[in-house]
């Protein structure tokens, strides 16, 4: 399943649950099922702060553990590099059959980028093993939105988030014609062969995953550019490495809007990442120590 859909499964689960009453607001003294879980979501929250995945891991699925050849490395590489600050949780809810239930939490998030801690809403989905406890599901904290104020969110952000998502999903699964759907029809008059001008644009990568950090008008409305951290596999033998992407996004006259291919050159500019994940002293301080 890809991570596109199974991100909008789990969104929609839990807003079908929201919907058909199964919300359970969060407090300690209605459940003490859930007293377990805030303790486990908190604990999972505070190691993350301070970096320490060894005490991260010890809440993980061991189902899910089992199936990573380095459950750190993955852990590392499912956050995006993102350090949770502080957290809250808003609410827990069940799915209705008891071993499993989503926390609603707001997070705020440092994206090491250099710039301002955003907010994030992310739904975690806790599971109870055999054993009798609680255990955290990683593969759901890849399911986070940037919180945004509501006037702000317009349909035009909407449309411009479902076409990189379906843009992404493309190349994920090297699917070039449906990729050639999402770009600019301009762009593709002025090349001679256009499926051979975005191959080489991407420079042989393959998006693996990827997160829409936040999306930026230009103010005339015909133009949004889209921050996107995407897990590259880079066809060397060697691990995916992370990019951050700006994605320009454009409002065609018939008005649809486009990928504009040139944008995605912008991994260009992140090349340095690359290369310093190539350098084992550099790897060995971004990335926790195995």
């Amino acid at each position: 399943m890809s991570s596109i859909l199974k991100r909008f499964l789990v969104l929609a689960a839990a807003a079908a649950m929201i919907l058909s009453g199964g919300t359970v607001p969060f407090d300690e003294t209605a459940d003490p099922e859930n007293v377990r879980i805030e303790e486990l979501i908190t604990g999972f929250f505070d190691e993350w702060k301070n970096s320490d995945y060894d005490r991260m891991l010890e809440g993980c699925s061991p189902e899910w553990k089992k199936e990573q050849e380095d459950a750190k490395r993955s852990l590392f590489i499912l956050l995006a590099n993102r350090t949770a600050l502080e957290m809250t949780i808003e609410q827990i809810t069940e799915d209705g059959t008891g071993p499993e239930r989503y926390a609603t939490v707001v997070a705020l998030m440092d994206r090491n980028d250099g710039k301002e801690p955003v907010k994030y809403k992310l739904f975690v989905l806790a599971a109870k093993n055999p054993d009798g406890n609680w255990y955290i599901d990683p593969e759901s904290l890849k399911i986070n939105e940037v919180i945004r104020k509501a006037e702000t969110e317009t349909i035009d952000d909407v449309i411009v988030r479902g076409q990189l998502d379906a843009f992404f999903d493309g190349w994920k699964n090297s699917d070039y014609d449906r990729m050639l759907e999402g770009c600019s029809p301009e762009w593709k008059k002025k090349q001679e062969d256009a499926k051979r001008s975005l191959f080489a644009l991407l420079a042989n990568r393959t998006a693996l995953e990827m997160t829409i950090e936040q999306i930026t008008e230009d103010g005339t409305g015909t133009e949004r550019r889209a921050t996107v951290v995407a897990l590259m596999d880079r066809h060397n033998g060697k691990d995916p490495t992370l990019y951050r992407l700006s994605v320009l996004v454009t409002k065609d006259p018939d008005g649809n809007w486009y990928v504009d291919p040139e944008s995605l050159k912008s991994l260009e500019a992140d090349e340095k990442t690359a290369a310093e994940t190539e350098n084992d002293s550099t790897t060995e301080a971004e990335t926790p120590a195995r």
